[in-house]
């Protein structure tokens, strides 16, 4: 893996009022199955500290085919079926690709 093929994904949402940490809840596997996929280097999930309902997630992988593979995952499907019940608001994705690194 080079440097320049890694992507970097920032993603930002709200969760309903009640409903943060049945969203951490469900979240949890998924983010343990996600850190044993082979081209995952990082998935974690942040709370705001000063709106709990507010969450970002911070993913990186070795490509962007790794992405993908990550998004096609048999687990997201279910997981991405209860979010949907329970986002109050998305605050967008965003993929960057690496330009420098130390």
């Amino acid at each position: 893996m080079q440097d320049k093929d890694k992507v970097t994904v920032i993603a930002g949402l709200r969760i309903k009022d009640g409903f943060g940490d049945k969203f951490l809840e469900a979240a949890a596997p998924v983010v343990e199955a996600t850190r044993k996929e082979a081209g995952c280097l990082r998935y974690d999930i942040l709370r705001d500290a000063f709106d709990p309902q507010k969450f970002y997630y911070i993913e990186e992988y070795v490509s962007d085919a790794a992405f993908q593979a990550h998004r096609a995952a048999p687990y997201m499907s279910a997981f991405k079926a209860f979010r949907d019940t329970v986002v109050d608001k998305y605050y967008g994705v965003n993929t960057y690709v690496q330009t420098a690194s130390r």
